[in-house]
């Protein structure tokens, strides 16, 4: 007997915090995304843009844009990326230096 009631008073307590209401969200991704490029057109880092780009298309089912945005040791690109909305539609391609 005393375990029931334990057991009543926590689900009482912890009860409403597992019912969640569901919320309509729109899905990810609705629009274009932007593969922003810190590095010139035409070069391997192009080819790799590309390569990503059609793989991500084909999965999320939206196209992907590259913007190429050279200039200032990849500073410019960065900082493009930096301020753009934080909405998960503007991607940086990075490259690690070896």
């Amino acid at each position: 007997m005393k375990i029931s009631i334990v057991l009543s008073c926590l689900l009482l307590a912890i009860g409403p915090g597992l019912v969640v209401p569901v919320q309509a969200q729109q899905s990810y991704p609705s629009k274009p995304i932007h593969l922003v490029s810190p590095y010139p057109s035409g070069g391997s880092v192009t080819l790799v843009a590309r390569i990503i780009a059609d793989k991500l298309s084909e999965n999320l089912g939206q196209p992907i844009v590259i913007d190429n945005k050279p200039g200032a040791s990849t500073s410019i690109s960065s900082e493009f990326v930096m301020r753009a909305p934080p909405d998960r539609y503007t991607l940086l391609l990075a490259a690690a230096p070896w």
